[in-house]
C-alpha cells in the first residue's frame, strides 16, 4: 500500500489502514444518505405531480448498476443509455417474441 504525503506521519500499517477507512466512511455516509433521500424525493414527486414514469424508476438498482460499470466519461454513458432504451423499450414493445428469445443473449 502506498503512503500518501499527508499520511507519512502515521507510523504503523494499522494506523494507515484506520486513516484510509475513515475516508471511506465519509463516502459511505454520503452514499447512504443519497440512497435514503432520492427514493423519498421520487415518491414525493410521484404523489404530488402524478408523474407516472417515476413509479417505474428504482434508484437503488440504478445506483448499484452504475457502480458495476467501468470508470468512464459521460461520453461513454450516453450510448449506453441510448442502446439500453432502444433494446429494452423500443424493441421489447415492437418485437416482443424476438426480444423474449434473445434478451439474455444480447445483454
Amino acid at each position: 500500500m502506498d503512503v500518501l504525503p499527508h499520511q507519512r506521519h502515521l507510523q504503523s500499517s494499522s494506523e494507515r489502514q484506520l486513516h484510509l477507512s475513515s475516508h471511506h466512511c465519509v463516502r459511505h455516509r454520503i452514499h447512504f444518505s443519497a440512497a435514503v433521500l432520492v427514493p423519498l424525493i421520487q415518491w414525493t414527486l410521484h404523489k404530488k405531480f402524478r408523474m407516472k414514469f417515476l413509479k417505474y424508476l428504482n434508484f437503488p438498482v440504478l445506483f448499484s448498476g452504475l457502480a458495476y460499470m467501468p470508470p468512464a466519461t459521460p461520453i461513454h454513458y450516453v450510448p449506453w443509455v441510448f442502446i439500453y432504451f432502444l433494446f429494452n423499450y423500443v424493441i421489447r414493445r415492437r418485437h416482443t417474441l424476438w426480444w423474449l428469445k434473445y434478451n439474455f443473449l444480447c445483454t
